[in-house]
């Protein structure tokens, strides 16, 4: 029985030195203060514990990612914004920076939600609007174009639609 405590004990310190990694891995990279960095740290502990990266540093990068592309996030949000932006790497394959580029750009295109966004994009790929793999870089450069002639995120994702079925 000593030996599972001791056991347990020493995973749970692993642990423990692994976020304070994270959280000194988050302020290096985002150049905040300790205290931010130590909020940013429990949301990439709170992703991680709910299921998502294969490692609290993969974690604490994509909160560094998701940060640095989604700036001002309230902690929630980035939290959400964090876990959408895995959800697409584990099950689509695409970056968090490519994603979270995509998600600030028609955030600041249409004035749309992270939530929202990511939800757009998602769709987009469960539709098969990345056939020819730039469904991503098609929403950063055409976004503004869409604006400009007066049509909203749902016009674009759906001609984005018309024009894969049509090939």
């Amino acid at each position: 029985m000593a030996g599972g405590v001791a056991a347990v004990g020493g995973a749970a310190l692993s642990a423990a030195l692994q976020f304070e990694d994270a959280d000194a891995k988050i302020q290096a990279s985002l150049g905040v203060t300790k205290d931010r960095a130590k909020e940013l740290g429990e949301v990439a502990e709170e992703v991680w514990k709910n299921g998502w990266g294969e490692s609290i540093d993969e974690v604490a990068n994509s909160i560094v990612t998701v940060s640095k592309n989604l700036r001002d996030l309230p902690k929630e949000e980035l939290q959400k914004a964090t876990e959408y932006a895995q959800i697409l790497s584990e099950a689509m394959g695409v970056d968090v920076a490519e994603s979270t580029r995509s998600v600030k750009q028609l955030m600041s295109t249409f004035g749309m939600t992270a939530q929202e966004s990511f939800d757009f994009i998602t769709k987009g790929f469960q539709e098969g609007l990345d056939f020819s793999g730039e469904f991503l870089d098609s929403i950063n450069e055409y976004s503004p174009q869409f604006k400009a002639v007066g049509m909203d995120a749902t016009d674009m994702f759906t001609l984005f639609k018309q024009g894969a079925d049509s090939g």
